[in-house]
């Protein structure tokens, strides 16, 4: 248990390569059972997911159908582990843990490139191919896409504008659809008509089957899609993105986002409503779609832009305060006005308090395979100056005992720190109260921490370390796994 425990320790393994050493020494000994194999380990994270209430409904009832009553994850996992030698143990917990830090494996494009391979065209293009025909070998592979029913489709990246000079620069000379970003919760919309009623599959941002915790827009989905009915222009299946959104009868506006966990639970539950008031009866779900993937036997992810929102106005029936077709204008970026036009189209965006706006090729189909031509966001938050404000300061300071093995710092005192917002600033001014602080986590992208914990903590050359230069502290915290959390005293943090 000492050697497992050596991962806790400043600059030590981390708790995947512990284990790896410990068990190192049963190597040479025959295992418990045959090799695993991934079809087996999938079933047994499948069994360990099911027992989460948070997990989908299909996945809990296919696992209740197979296995009857669910094994608890101690049982489940031992049995993996006495099969596994060191180095496949290490790997295990690292998958499972969902870092595979100090390795990184650029997850996206991993699983797309090996997903492919399985088709012949793609299986059989060059590994580097030659620069003169990249662009056209990614037109062919994107030939070999096509959407299907109950499978989430990847959504493509976009690109953030800093400012209106270098959206236009982004923009190049297309014809541009500006459509208004709103602030809700993401929804891609599966919907197969090819057997007796329709069947209708939800996937959130995160890639979750959320069907049944949207059970409060599928009436609406029926009753916009014409689903059942003669109307049902539709006749196999069809993927839809689109945003989920609250509107106020009352107001005839979209509500803000924080009042969308009111009407949508997680899994069965209402999370954060504990303190909320009571939901307004004026208020319900709206769903505001923009673009169709797939339609019966078309990819039309292959398609313009310009054609897939034509064949989305010909499906949906809006139905005031509950359906619609996001709005849009289109802007042609060669003209020598674009600037003036995109600005002012931002100002009515900022005035109308929306989040900001999203610009895509008219011509461009989803995703592009040309370099330079992915969707853009255009938001105040991201140009400097614009968007909303407030002072912090650093307030206390925490060690992750895994973060230094990942980062390649030696001692490295403080991995992550604790900001806070002063809540009764005039009260400590006026009547030197005691501060009270609303805190919240820093804790960046493994990209940049390197740079921003050299930043954030003083250097001590003396001995070439990263050291504590928080003090004087009031309290010092250590949690169970090993972290430390180190707060500043008040007086500290008012000076």
């Amino acid at each position: 248990m000492k050697d497992l425990q050596i991962w806790k320790t400043s600059g030590g393994l981390d708790f995947a390569s512990s284990v790896e050493r410990v068990m190192a020494t049963t190597d040479g000994e025959p295992r418990a059972g045959p090799e695993l194999t991934l079809e087996e380990l999938d079933d047994v994270l499948d069994q360990i997911a099911a027992s989460s209430s948070f997990s989908s409904t299909s996945l809990r009832q296919r696992v209740k159908e197979k296995h009857g009553r669910s094994a608890h994850a101690n049982y489940l996992l031992s049995g993996v582990f006495q099969v596994l030698y060191s180095s496949e143990a290490k790997w295990m917990i690292r998958m499972m843990l969902k870092t595979y830090s100090p390795v990184c494996i650029p997850e996206w494009p991993t699983m797309t490139a090996v997903m492919l391979l399985d088709r012949p065209t793609i299986g059989h293009m060059p590994i580097q191919p030659a620069a003169d025909i990249r662009y056209e070998l990614r037109k062919t592979a994107s030939r070999e896409l096509k959407p299907k029913f109950s499978i989430i489709t990847a959504r493509p990246t976009y690109t953030k504008a800093r400012s209106i000079r270098h959206c236009c620069q982004l923009a190049g000379s297309r014809r541009m659809s500006v459509e208004r970003k709103y602030d809700g919760e993401y929804c891609q919309v599966h919907i197969d008509v090819s057997k007796s009623g329709a069947r209708i599959k939800i996937f959130s941002k995160s890639g979750k089957d959320s069907t049944s915790d949207r059970i409060g827009i599928h009436c609406t989905l029926r009753d916009s899609l014409e689903l059942d009915t003669a109307g049902c222009q539709i006749k196999k299946q069809y993927i839809l993105e689109g945003e989920l959104l609250v509107w106020n009868d009352d107001d005839g506006r979209i509500e803000p986002l924080h009042k969308i966990r009111k009407h949508m639970n997680r899994s069965g539950r209402f999370l954060g409503t504990a303190r909320d008031s009571p939901v307004d009866l004026n208020d319900h779900l709206i769903i505001m779609f923009y673009d169709i993937l797939l339609l019966d036997n078309t990819a039309c992810v292959r398609e313009s832009h310009d054609k897939r929102r034509r064949v989305l106005q010909s499906l949906v029936h809006s139905v005031p305060g509950r359906a619609d077709i996001g709005s849009r204008e289109v802007l042609e970026f060669s003209s020598f006005d674009a600037a003036k036009q995109l600005s002012e189209a931002f100002s009515r965006a900022i005035t109308e308090r929306w989040e900001g706006l999203v610009l895509k090729g008219c011509d461009d189909p989803y995703p592009s395979s040309e370099e330079g031509r992915s969707f853009i966001k255009l938001k105040k938050d991201y140009i400097p100056g614009l968007g909303d404000t407030a002072d912090f300061v650093i307030v206390g300071g925490r060690r992750d005992a895994g973060d230094p093995q990942g980062l390649r710092i030696s001692k490295l005192w403080w991995t992550s720190f604790y900001i806070g917002c002063m809540e009764n600033k005039d009260e400590v001014c006026r009547y030197n109260g005691k501060p009270r602080f609303a805190l919240s986590m820093l804790s960046t992208s493994t990209a940049s921490r390197k740079k921003t914990l050299y930043t954030l903590t003083a250097m001590d050359t003396s001995d070439e370390c990263l050291s504590p230069r928080l003090y004087p502290s009031s309290t010092s915290h250590s949690t169970q796994d090993g972290d430390c959390s180190q707060w500043i005293s008040s007086e500290s943090r008012l000076q």
